[in-house]
């Protein structure tokens, strides 16, 4: 089914009350985030450590030339891997100083890029790390907002997300152009076939991994 013959499946009041349930699904998925992780943020201290979720004891060291924040630390018992979302605090981290990500772990010390860059860390303090993540839900909400009203979401996204569409076409030779273009910027094999997937895909492609694996 191509794009055209989709658009003539769908009325306006179908499209509305599509549009409303992806908006109140969104809307839930994330509260639900939002829950999970007060609920994990309002446990003891000692219990967060245990469970690899916070890295107590942090101390600022220096900035990087990058503009990161360079910490060491004692004790790291953390599952904290490098492209982690993560917040720092005082030691309550539902009152965090700034939001921020794992960037690198070279023991004993820890760098993290903090999207607050003019922080000013109280020097001398132990700081702790814990788990956080990233709120996408306004740029979702903006997203389901651009399906009804553009042309590529009623087309493209749409179909895909109501199922519409069980197959999808790869330009081979655009593929193999995008791989070697890759190749030579510098990005390893996964990441490579990654790129061309996406270039060729007559759809969409899905890039699915854990963090810090260069997605």
């Amino acid at each position: 089914m191509d794009a055209a013959q989709y658009n003539q499946t769908i009325n306006s009041e179908d499209l509305r009350e599509k549009l409303i349930h992806l908006r109140k699904t969104t809307t839930e998925e994330f509260a639900a985030q939002r829950k999970n992780y007060q609920r994990l943020w309002k446990r003891p201290l000692k219990n967060r450590i245990a469970d690899g979720l916070c890295v107590p004891g942090l101390r600022f060291q220096r900035r990087t030339t990058e503009g990161h924040y360079r910490f060491s630390y004692q004790r790291n018992e953390s599952e904290f891997r490098e492209g982690d979302f993560l917040r720092i605090s005082k030691g309550d981290p539902m009152d965090p100083l700034a939001e921020c990500v794992l960037v690198a772990e070279d023991p004993p010390f820890l760098t993290i890029d903090i999207s607050n860059k003019s922080l000013d860390l109280p020097p001398g303090t132990d700081l702790y790390l814990d788990a956080s993540y990233f709120d996408l839900e306004r740029i979702v909400l903006e997203g389901i907002e651009e399906i009804g009203t553009t042309l590529r979401g009623r087309d493209r996204i749409l179909p895909l997300l109501l199922g519409n569409i069980v197959e999808d076409e790869v330009d081979q030779k655009a593929f193999d152009t995008a791989w070697t273009e890759s190749a030579s910027a510098g990005y390893n094999d996964s990441q490579s076939d990654a790129i061309a997937a996406g270039a060729a895909s007559q759809w969409c492609s899905l890039v699915q991994g854990p963090p810090g694996t260069g997605k």
